[in-house]
């Protein structure tokens, strides 16, 4: 699909850009640098999966600040994907002492995030929470999108799919998201009816003690 985008938008580019408004023009460049995105988002998840599989990945833990990381990833996705996403955090979120690897924290949430808006219609609101609640940091993202059963949900918490139909079906982003959750010792879930949008959770222990590592 991204490379049917790339395709297409270069395409009208080549033939017609002198024909295009400047909003069609921005709308086609805007269309292409997603798809790019997109396509380097997947093959980095699928290297990932694979070290993450072959044991070749070793958490760096430092003390991070939660706040800051996910407000980067938020204006990465606004900007790629022309949403709104908002943000809402408490003032305590910034002083607790979390002691975690902050790249594997980032592409989480990125990845997550990125989830939630490709699955919402494009005018809604995509909602991203911060919050400290039982010794430990919850992150929680509400898309407005068509949501998915319960038993959808299950390959994403079980196994690598076996071939690349079921792949296709469940997203190697949140195949990737569970392994990695689970490597760092974190709790990552998701709650979601049929037309009711989907809520992902992930909570993330406090501390200088990481759990599973």
């Amino acid at each position: 699909t991204p490379l049917g985008v790339i395709s297409s938008s270069s395409g009208i580019l080549e033939n017609y850009e002198t024909k295009l408004s400047v909003a069609d023009r921005h709308k086609h460049h805007q269309r292409i640098q997603t798809a790019v995105a997109t396509i380097t988002r997947l093959i980095d998840e699928a290297v990932a999966l694979d070290n993450l599989d072959q044991g070749q990945f070793t958490p760096s833990l430092e003390r991070c600040d939660a706040q800051a990381i996910l407000q980067s990833v938020v204006a990465t996705v606004e900007k790629l994907y022309n949403r709104r996403i908002i943000y809402q955090t408490i003032p305590a979120a910034a002083t607790v002492p979390l002691f975690t690897d902050s790249q594997m924290l980032d592409q989480l949430a990125l990845t997550l995030l990125i989830n939630a808006v490709q699955h919402s219609p494009h005018q809604s609101p995509v909602y991203l929470n911060l919050i400290v609640k039982d010794d430990a940091l919850l992150l929680r993202i509400e898309d407005q999108g068509e949501g998915v059963s319960s038993i959808d949900l299950q390959p994403m918490r079980t196994v690598m799919p076996a071939n690349i139909d079921d792949l296709a079906a469940t997203g190697i982003g949140l195949v990737y998201s569970q392994r990695l959750a689970e490597l760092m010792g974190w709790q990552l879930g998701w709650h979601s009816e049929l037309s009711q949008g989907t809520t992902t959770y992930l909570h993330i222990p406090l501390g200088a003690a990481t759990e599973g590592i």
